[in-house]
């Protein structure tokens, strides 16, 4: 897994009413039916799964906005393109080049 970007401050999460920092997870399948399917809610599941069917081959990797205590996760569509979240504007922040194996290795970044 690679995290992509944080984004200080985030108050994107349903039931969550407090801002809190989030990071940018980028998967392969593989990974996000280990280490991040098990973590999603049943209509999470179901969501990713629909989203799944129409992916294209171009598009291998899932994104997810996950919190930084890990007790939020949010899938990003497919067709997101993340780095174009990366704008001037932009409430995200890129994290060039780190890698995690599991989402508890979120807790020890320095942003």
């Amino acid at each position: 897994m690679e995290v992509v970007a944080v984004w200080k401050g985030c108050q994107y999460f349903k039931n969550c009413n407090k801002k809190i920092d989030t990071f940018v997870i980028k998967c392969t399948l593989y990974e996000t039916k280990c280490k991040i399917e098990p973590l999603l809610t049943g209509i999470q599941k179901h969501d990713l799964f629909m989203s799944n069917k129409t992916r294209s081959s171009a598009h291998p990797d899932f994104y997810f906005l996950v919190s930084d205590d890990i007790k939020y996760i949010e899938p990003l569509e497919w067709f997101c393109d993340v780095f174009s979240l990366l704008g001037q504007n932009s409430p995200y922040k890129k994290i060039k080049n780190f890698k995690i194996e599991n989402l508890e290795d979120i807790k020890d970044i320095n942003y």
